[in-house]
C-alpha cells in the first residue's frame, strides 16, 4: 500500500500513473525499477535543481 498526499492508500499496479509534478515527468508503476518504486513508497521527495528519480524510468 501507498499513502498518496491526500491521505487516501492505493495498491498499485502496472498501469497505475506516476507523477512528477516538480519535473512533469510522468510513467506507469509498471515502468518503475525497483529502486523508484521504493522512492515512490516511501515519500522521497525532490527540488527543481536536482535530477528526477523518475526520469530513468524504461519508459522509453
Amino acid at each position: 500500500m501507498i499513502a498518496l498526499q491526500n491521505g487516501t492508500e492505493i495498491e498499485p499496479d502496472d498501469a497505475t500513473p506516476v507523477e512528477c509534478p516538480v519535473h512533469g515527468v510522468k510513467t506507469t508503476w509498471g515502468q518503475l525499477s525497483p529502486i523508484q518504486r521504493l522512492a515512490v513508497e516511501t515519500g522521497l521527495d525532490t527540488a527543481d535543481d536536482l535530477p528526477c528519480i523518475l526520469a530513468h524510468s524504461n519508459h522509453g
